[in-house]
């Protein structure tokens, strides 16, 4: 069976899409999905050689980059032999995996070929949630300070110690531990990190995610405590003014 790949379109798939689909018989809809695919993308397998040729020599024409190949003449994925460590002996190249040792004599060996995993990412920051949290212990902070100026309701010491308390906690929180965790997450599942450097990634990510649950535990004991205190009855003739009652 041969196997028709495309490597690289020269033009935009909705360029493409309609051609595609006329020399395979199929919907141009179907044909985008297929070169919106990563590639290598194979667009055809077939018995017939000719119709192979022929499809090689049409995509060429239009300038993409395509290879054909047999089917049988190529390694199934299982069948390779994972590189993970290896040395360069005199006469072979030997490969460790799993505890054991597979060598290849350096005469069965035509090249050396780096393999390149093409990815891209996109990082978009978040800063919503951090400023939602500290403008609502700023809002806290300043509700307690307005009631002591307008109704003259003690000011409690505990309490402004809670709420500044909640304060730090959330700037530690926002500005602290969540920058690091992104950076100890993107290190653990870098494709280029080294398994060392992701193991450590690993073991620091989770002990300051420990670290944040307890915060985060924390905060919601403030809050609940907080929310007692402005919801509990006060005694109002305390803060009645004495001129009131004045004759």
């Amino acid at each position: 069976m041969d196997v028709v790949a495309l490597m690289a379109l020269a033009s935009s798939v909705e360029e493409e899409a309609p051609q595609l689909a006329a020399d395979l018989g199929m919907t141009p809809y179907e044909a985008g999905l297929l070169l919106r695919l990563p590639p290598p993308v194979p667009i055809l397998r077939t018995e017939d050689r000719a119709r192979a040729v022929e499809l090689v020599t049409k995509l060429r024409a239009r300038r993409h980059d395509v290879v054909a190949c047999d089917a049988g003449a190529v390694v199934a994925s299982d069948a390779m032999t994972p590189v993970r460590a290896f040395r360069l002996d005199e006469d072979a190249f030997v490969v460790s995996s799993a505890g054991t040792s597979t060598s290849v004599p350096w005469d069965d060996i035509v090249a050396l070929v780096r393999a390149v995993h093409r990815t891209s990412s996109e990082h978009v920051e978040k800063s919503e949630q951090r400023k939602l949290s500290l403008g609502r212990a700023a809002i806290a902070i300043a509700h307690l300070i307005a009631e002591w100026l307008y109704t003259g309701r003690p000011f409690h010491r505990l309490i402004l110690i809670l709420l500044m308390g909640l304060f730090v906690i959330g700037i530690l929180g926002g500005y602290v531990l969540q920058p690091r965790m992104h950076e100890l997450h993107l290190r653990k599942y870098a494709v280029q990190t080294s398994p060392e450097v992701k193991q450590s990634a690993s073991r620091s990510f989770a002990i300051l995610h420990g670290t944040a649950q307890m915060l985060n535990l924390l905060v919601i004991g403030g809050v609940l405590v907080y929310l007692w205190h402005v919801t509990k009855p006060v005694n109002a003739a305390r803060f009645t003014s004495v001129n009131r009652f004045t004759v």
